[in-house]
């Protein structure tokens, strides 16, 4: 049971700051024309929301109407404006964002509750 939590609480960690650092190195490397940065950039985003959807299914916040319903639906539109600035499409503003929503708002919320 104890290395269940602790791997659960490592993910957790893994979740919260492996995206964020990929976000932050990816802008970077964009900034100083680096070469993948934008792959690096996409790789970050895509994490973050499927970590997202991760924590969200195994916490069950899909059972009802309720601000945990609607962080598991801001990790999905996550993943999916990935996907379209993936394919070109200008959409990097919307996902800073939703995540400024997940982190400032969302977040705190859910663990109030």
């Amino acid at each position: 049971m104890k290395t269940q939590e602790q791997f659960q609480n490592t993910f957790q960690k893994i979740a919260e700051f492996l995206p964020l650092v990929l976000i932050t190195l990816g802008l970077a490397f964009d900034w100083l024309k680096v070469p993948y940065a934008g792959l690096i950039l996409i790789l970050g985003f895509l994490l973050y929301g499927v970590f997202g959807v991760i924590i969200s299914v195994k916490r069950k916040y899909y059972k009802g109407i309720s601000i945990r319903f609607f962080k598991l639906v801001n990790d999905i539109a996550i993943i999916l404006l990935t996907v379209a600035f993936f394919y070109g499409e200008s959409t990097l503003f919307y996902l800073f964002m939703l995540i400024l929503l997940d982190r400032l708002i969302l977040i705190p919320r859910v663990d109030r509750n």
